[in-house]
């Protein structure tokens, strides 16, 4: 099959956005967007799109994501990219990993939390947007 018209689009965890392809940032003095194009430069989804000649590739692996918000961005990607060439690849995670929409009053909107029952880091279910912006291209 010829995907020289396609854009792949990726979704998934940690394993999706490349993280451990190049040495963890250092939290004191790192340039976040530098460590962020060269996981997703050095990720399965960059070698794949490569290899088979996709027109464009499109990384939304998030660390630490849940298979129900794997299924949950899948759907909104392609309800609002419906007319598109995308070819979807997706990697799910461990089951433990649950993602819970929490109505946010201060911004009138639902707001997703990513928690995992066998992670004891507190961190993990206090994400904002600020998080997601870290992450996705």
């Amino acid at each position: 099959m010829d995907y020289s018209d396609y854009t792949l689009v990726s979704f998934g965890d940690s394993f999706t956005f490349g993280q451990g392809t190049i040495p963890h940032y250092n939290d004191t003095d790192y340039d976040r967007e530098y460590w962020k194009e060269q996981c997703h430069a050095n990720s399965y989804t960059k070698f794949i799109s490569d290899k088979l000649n996709f027109k464009d590739v499109i990384n939304l692996g998030i660390p630490g994501n849940s298979n129900t918000n794997i299924v949950f961005q899948i759907e909104n990607y392609l309800r609002n990219n419906n007319n598109d060439k995308v070819f979807v690849l997706y990697n799910l995670t461990q089951q433990a990993r649950t993602s819970v929409h929490l109505y946010d009053p201060k911004y009138e909107r639902f707001a997703l939390e990513n928690i995992s029952i066998n992670n004891f880091d507190k961190r993990q279910n206090q994400l904002d947007l600020k998080w997601f912006n870290k992450y996705f291209d």
